[in-house]
């Protein structure tokens, strides 16, 4: 009787060449903009990275409504 391991859990994925994945799908480029008292800008900030080489696949703008001196 020949006596072999029993696969583990990483021997029954499918292997993934990363190589072959990056050759798929082009990286996404997401922007996070912080904007705190800032509002005014946004439309000087975002007309701005509508013109960068490579626009982004997703902008998310955060409001932070935090008040300084804790209340």
């Amino acid at each position: 009787m020949i006596e072999t391991p029993s696969p583990t859990a990483s021997d029954r994925r499918p292997r993934c060449d990363p190589a072959a994945v990056a050759a798929l799908e082009p990286p996404r480029v997401i922007v996070l903009v912080p904007a705190y008292r800032e509002v005014g800008s946004l439309p000087h900030v975002l007309e701005a990275l509508r013109g960068q080489t490579r626009p982004a696949d997703r902008v998310v703008v955060t409001l932070d409504p935090h008040r300084e001196g804790g209340g």
